[in-house]
């Protein structure tokens, strides 16, 4: 965190009277991790954590620090930054909440959203944010004067999207409701192609060579009194970045343990992929010609992102969503560094910056 110093000179009332200069520090955000804290259901509690990467500090709430402790929300779901804003979706408050890049005060609101999931930045004009269920869409977002310039239809719950390839690639299936992927030109928003993964395409990552690797959280099917008629299984899907057709896929988890994984991760040169299941972190070198993976991290946790910077695994607990999260860092081996830090509730990913 560093401080910008606003220096305001009061001008003298008599040509003869000088006043003294009074100096007014304002709190500002640097590069670091934006931690996205969802809060507690309906308790409008979710906000941003920062953590400094240089310090190892961190400030919860900053949101409602910087903002005269007004609520952020219910339900904080992302965050990404494009130019002097930060854009942050807040699911349960079906509002896109704007700040300022640097200090984190209000700047506009985009309200009546119906379902705001995740939203990225496409290019310096336009951010897309993924919207609604059944079925869903992308809304697009000027970055320079916040007004939806259009959507486009999708299907069924996306929910995480990535650029690569001068693409922009949309998994459909959270909770199991889909299982294709939709490819969007940014130049003409109109989807080029949609492809199918596996049930419960929920998150994905661009490799070194570009191919597309798609987190599939599988499909559990309940009768009425909410007994488990069916599961399909958790898959790491890959997609060939030119035909888009499947090359590989790896079977993750269990039948039968009713995890439904959402977070997958890939560090800074494209080749170690890093996905949370029912037990812990795995790691993946997906530049051998056997896809496998290994346990690096023995813990349950709710999500994880790499550092991009260093590689770091940033790897976030819920705690119940009744009271602080934790944070814990681990190297790229998965040997601990810093643990224990305590976030806002419900911390579900981050952003660097």
């Amino acid at each position: 965190m560093r401080k910008i110093l606003f220096m305001i000179v009061i001008a003298g009332i008599m040509a003869s009277c000088n006043k003294p200069e009074i100096i007014i520090e304002e709190e500002t955000f640097g590069n670091g991790a934006y931690i996205v804290c969802e809060g507690n259901f309906s308790s409008s509690n979710g906000d941003i954590s920062y953590f400094n990467t240089e310090t190892q500090e961190i400030t919860n709430d900053i949101f409602w620090l910087q903002n005269e402790e007004v609520s952020l929300g219910d339900i904080v779901q992302s965050i990404s930054f494009a130019g002097d804003y930060a854009f942050i979706a807040v699911n349960n408050s079906k509002k896109l909440e704007i700040v300022n890049a640097e200090t984190f005060k209000h700047v506009a609101v985009i309200e009546n959203i119906s379902y705001p999931r995740n939203i990225i930045k496409v290019n310096d004009k336009k951010s897309y944010l993924t919207n609604g269920s059944y079925p869903g869409e992308i809304i697009v977002i000027n970055n320079e004067t916040f007004a939806i310039d259009k959507q486009i239809p999708l299907g069924n719950s996306p929910e995480n999207l990535i650029v690569a390839n001068n693409k922009v690639y949309v998994a459909n299936g959270a909770w199991g409701s889909d299982n294709t992927i939709s490819v969007i030109n940014p130049e003409t928003d109109i989807v080029e192609q949609t492809v199918t993964a596996a049930d419960g395409a929920t998150d994905l990552i661009s490799d070194f060579e570009g191919n597309i690797w798609v987190l599939c959280g599988g499909k559990v099917v309940y009768d009425q009194n909410w007994n488990v008629v069916s599961e399909t299984d958790s898959k790491i899907i890959k997609l060939n970045k030119l035909s888009l057709e499947k090359t590989d896929s790896l079977t993750i988890g269990t039948t039968g343990d009713f995890f439904n994984p959402t977070h997958i991760s890939v560090d800074n040169t494209g080749k170690y992929i890093f996905f949370i299941e029912s037990d812990g972190i795995y790691k993946s070198d997906i530049s051998t010609s056997t896809f496998s993976a290994t346990k690096i991290i023995d813990g349950t946790f709710y999500s994880l992102e790499i550092n991009p910077a260093n590689n770091n695994i940033f790897v976030f607990s819920d705690n119940g969503f009744t009271q602080a999260g934790t944070l814990n860092i681990y190297n790229i081996e998965g040997s601990l560094i810093k643990g224990n830090i305590s976030t806002g509730i419900g911390p579900n990913g981050a952003v660097f910056k």
